[in-house]
């Protein structure tokens, strides 16, 4: 398990839905010390907490971890679709443009 991209995927969920570490920490009953350790793989967090931090940034634990779990044809598919919500008109153009010179090899 590679601690530090499951840290900083914590880092990112928790921007996105616009909480501090501050606000983290007291939603998950844990110091803001703790959560800087966690986001930056210096701590390894348990079972419970990953649970704690899912359900407080609402969110799920493959979400986090979907890196570490062997990257099968589903979990690439997903993260691809998860890529794919934020790209522009233009980019999902080139974006196909590219998978069909990919596929057509």
């Amino acid at each position: 398990m590679d601690f530090k991209r499951l840290g900083k995927r914590i880092r990112e969920v928790r921007k996105q839905k616009g909480l501090t570490q501050e606000k983290l920490a007291e939603l998950i009953g844990m110091s803001t010390n703790h959560i800087s350790h966690i986001e930056s793989g210096l701590t390894k967090l348990s079972l419970e907490t990953l649970v704690s931090i899912c359900n407080a940034l609402d969110t799920t634990p493959d979400n986090l971890m979907w890196d570490s779990v062997n990257n099968t044809q589903e979990n690439i598919k997903g993260e691809i679709g998860k890529l794919l919500k934020s790209a522009s008109h233009d980019d999902l153009l080139l974006i196909t443009k590219v998978i069909k010179a990919i596929l057509d090899k």
